[in-house]
């Protein structure tokens, strides 16, 4: 990512999942027995429909989570899915790299219907960090403004999270300190 310098690292980053981490929307998924690959460690639902990571989103988790820099920075998902209970066995499913999952690496998790301004008062309240430490990339747009009226530091990732929306995220976050 970009040099930090004498920048602060963001104490937060929140990511949302459906169509920013992953990719079909847990709603598009015939539900569970969720199934992952010994060989290829492809994660399918029931009937066969693999579950994805998308754009550059395992790079800039492995980064925040293995990365000395970012050593102080948790990690965060945030989502309105209705089916969290298919979200958390596919979190604990998918790996960033060989026995690593999602589930290892989040520090927090707000996985429930509802407004995402909701997600984020709990994420403060349970990571003890205010709003302006944190940053939160999300591929729909009324989430990100929502969020951003609250002084996140927001990014919004129509294409899923990439590397650059990574970069973006760091550059606004540190523009604002």
């Amino acid at each position: 990512a970009i040099p930090m310098a004498n920048e602060a690292a963001p104490g937060l980053v929140v990511f949302d999942l459906d169509d920013t981490v992953w990719s079909p929307e847990m709603w598009e998924l015939n539900g569970p027995p969720f199934t992952k690959c010994s060989r290829t460690g492809a994660v399918k639902d029931r009937r066969g429909t693999r579950v994805d990571l998308i754009g550059d989103v395992r790079q800039v988790l492995l980064e925040i989570y293995e990365d000395e820099r970012w050593t102080n920075t948790q990690i965060g998902f945030a989502s309105r899915t209705d089916y969290p209970e298919w979200a958390f066995e596919v979190m604990g499913l998918i790996e960033l790299r060989p026995e690593l999952t999602l589930a290892d690496v989040v520090d927090h998790n707000e996985v429930y219907p509802g407004a995402k301004t909701s997600h984020f008062r709990s994420l403060a309240q349970k990571s003890g960090l205010d709003y302006e430490s944190m940053i939160f990339f999300d591929n729909e747009y009324r989430n990100v403004r929502d969020v951003q009226r609250m002084g996140v530091t927001c990014v919004h990732t129509p294409r899923g999270m990439l590397y650059e929306n990574w970069e973006q995220g760091l550059r606004e976050f540190w523009s604002s300190e």
